[in-house]
């Protein structure tokens, strides 16, 4: 996962001055943002989770994994609202105190909007990947993060041909949401197999 970093700042470095910097702050912003909703929502439900999955109580396992879903595209929705309509007048308010140039904070504001897939990408993959090491799944958001991340280099790769710096973000985000879309697709029908299996308790 390391060399998904240093892909970036291969590409980016063949970008005009400054645009590695801006593209790596943004990154940075969304991997603070992430860090917080998993300590807030992603970590504590694990507890919760494997009490259930020991239970073998299959329906609240899933009840609980999708409302922290549910919680956090909420939250990432609304953040990314925000970040949209408020748009280069807020980055010139935080940052633009002679740290960034208008030019600057207008293509920091375009890597953020097309960072939104790491967002949320990133922050509903927490709670996926979560899900799945309750339950004593390791292997399978490996294996879908390894696909992924391979796939994923080969987006940032067109997308910088195409769009430049934007469409390393661009490439970014796809691999983001692609992630966590196979972790979704995957818990859902391995927790359809377990509530079939598993008599439910009432």
């Amino acid at each position: 996962y390391k060399t998904g970093e240093l892909a970036d700042r291969f590409l980016a470095s063949m970008a005009p001055p400054g645009q590695l910097s801006l593209l790596y702050f943004a990154n940075q912003i969304y991997s603070a943002g992430n860090v917080v909703l998993n300590k807030a929502l992603a970590a504590p439900m694990v507890p919760l989770l494997a009490r259930k999955a020991f239970e073998k109580n299959w329906l609240m396992f899933r009840q609980i994994s999708h409302s922290r879903f549910l919680w956090t595209l909420g939250i990432c929705a609304a953040i990314l609202l925000c970040l949209f309509f408020s748009g280069p007048s807020l980055y010139s308010f935080v940052f633009g105190h002679g740290r960034f140039s208008i030019d600057e904070i207008v293509t920091l504001h375009y890597l953020l909007l097309t960072l939104a897939g790491v967002w949320v990408g990133g922050a509903l993959g927490q709670i996926l990947a979560s899900s799945f090491y309750a339950k004593g799944d390791t292997v399978t958001p490996t294996r879908i993060g390894i696909f992924g991340f391979t796939l994923g280099l080969g987006l940032k790769a067109v997308g910088f041909w195409l769009w430049g710096v934007l469409g390393v973000a661009a490439g970014t985000s796809l691999y983001y949401l692609l992630n966590a879309f196979l972790l979704k697709l995957f818990l859902s029908r391995k927790l359809r197999q377990r509530i079939a299996d598993v008599p439910q308790r009432t």
